[in-house]
């Protein structure tokens, strides 16, 4: 990813990266806690968000971004 790409974000915002859980892909339930991407903040209402580049995903050029909404929390829990 570079700057100016257009991406999407997990749930997670943050976690420690070097516990089990973390190493397995649960770092949802992180043994130090995990900082959540949403909570307290602006969410998908947010001009701008900072996190670590290990949970944003870069869409691709191909799908329009108001298309891409649904392919991520929101629409895969529905």
């Amino acid at each position: 990813m570079k700057v100016g790409d257009v991406v999407g974000c997990a749930w997670v915002g943050h976690s420690c990266g070097h516990c089990q859980r973390c190493i397995s892909g649960e770092e949802n339930l992180c043994d130090t806690g995990y900082t959540p991407l949403y909570v307290g903040r602006h969410g998908g209402f947010a001009e701008y968000i900072q996190l670590n580049s290990k949970y944003a995903f870069k869409i691709p050029e191909k799908i329009k971004q108001e298309d891409a909404g649904p392919l991520l929390c929101a629409g895969l829990t529905l």
